[in-house]
């Protein structure tokens, strides 16, 4: 299923594409979760210093952030203002993703690939930072240091540190089992490097320029423009080469700060996420093998359940159910035939 109906994308590349906007969707509804589950806005604060909190409940005018602060509560502000650090960078991040698979789907390469530059360069290092040094951060947002954080500056005078924070987040990542095996630096090299062969830095400057001079992607007459079929055949090649890790990567991230900042997921969530997605994942790489492994992990646990919100019932996704799982959205309920949707991380 793609975005429109009308598309130029090749069909070769659509069970990858595809596989990237489930992960969009999935995404989107961690995103969800974190503004629409009440009881994950609140903070904790400690019950002997309860008095306090009836003064500020008396006083609406309040700053709650700087309140905390004032009251010697700064983990429990440093937790708030990263997650609407979180927050807000994630809806951004989630657009700039949809636009680009749009774009890609009516076959606009340099547009889509000019779309994903802000997220992956940019909002995928701070949630990075956040997850692994981010009351280092905050100093900086809030201090005003704006050229210790802002991301060309770093790249140049603060390299060591950028490359230990994308590694770090690497070894953290709860997928890494399911990506080749890669060095330390392989993130600031796909995402930073201008120098290495798989940069994505090559051809984002190549979007976003009709002429440059640096020798890897030196313009020929203007950059595309007149392109040939072959090089928009490359272009799709790189770009569906690149993406799905990118956001299976970029996924494991946020699922890290949703540990981090709001609650810690269930084991038996991860299972069963876990299963839908590798699955998926191994399926973009070798449809026979993902069909494999979801049926030897279905015959193991006879079914997988899953709610049908149409009918409030429990159901189940059985081996009938494997291409549904594999390449598509949604699995029709067994009880009450309307489609559940399968594109979104189940809270269990």
């Amino acid at each position: 299923m793609t975005y429109y109906d009308d598309i130029a994308l090749p069909k070769k590349y659509l069970i990858k594409h595809n596989f990237c906007l489930h992960l969009h969707d999935v995404i989107l509804s961690v995103f969800f979760e974190c503004m629409e589950d009440e009881t994950l806005k609140g903070i904790e604060i400690r019950e002997e210093n309860i008095k306090d909190l009836e003064v500020f409940s008396e006083d609406s005018n309040t700053d709650l952030i700087k309140w905390l602060y004032n009251n010697a509560y700064e983990n429990e502000a440093n937790i708030l203002l990263k997650r609407r650090i979180f927050h807000a960078m994630l809806a951004d991040f989630l657009s700039y993703v949809l636009e680009a698979l749009k774009a890609a789907e009516k076959g606009k390469t340099a547009i889509a690939y000019t779309l994903l530059r802000k997220p992956f360069k940019d909002n995928l290092l701070y949630f990075e930072w956040l997850l692994i040094r981010g009351n280092e951060l905050l100093s900086y947002v809030d201090n005003g240091e704006i050229e210790n954080y802002e991301v060309g500056s770093v790249r140049r005078k603060q390299r060591a540190k950028m490359k230990l924070i994308l590694s770090k987040s690497m070894e953290r990542n709860p997928f890494l089992d399911l990506f080749e095996p890669v060095d330390k630096d392989f993130m600031y090299n796909l995402r930073y490097n201008y120098n290495s062969p798989y940069s994505l830095e090559l051809m984002w400057n190549n979007a976003n320029h009709l002429v440059t001079t640096a020798k890897p992607i030196r313009t020929k007459d203007f950059n595309n423009v007149f392109l040939t079929e072959e090089d928009f055949d490359n272009h799709l090649d790189y770009f569906y080469s690149k993406l799905p890790f990118l956001l299976l990567y970029s996924m494991g991230v946020i699922l890290n700060l949703y540990e981090m900042l709001f609650e810690k997921i269930s084991d038996e969530s991860k299972f069963y996420n876990n299963i839908l997605i590798k699955s998926k994942w191994i399926s973009i790489l070798d449809q026979d093998k993902g069909k494999e492994l979801l049926v030897g992990i279905l015959k193991k646990l006879d079914a997988l359940p899953i709610y049908c919100e149409g009918c409030g019932e429990l159901t189940e996704i059985s081996e009938k159910d494997l291409d549904r799982v594999l390449f598509s959205w949604f699995v029709d309920c067994q009880k009450c035939n309307e489609p559940i949707p399968i594109s979104r991380y189940f809270f269990l």
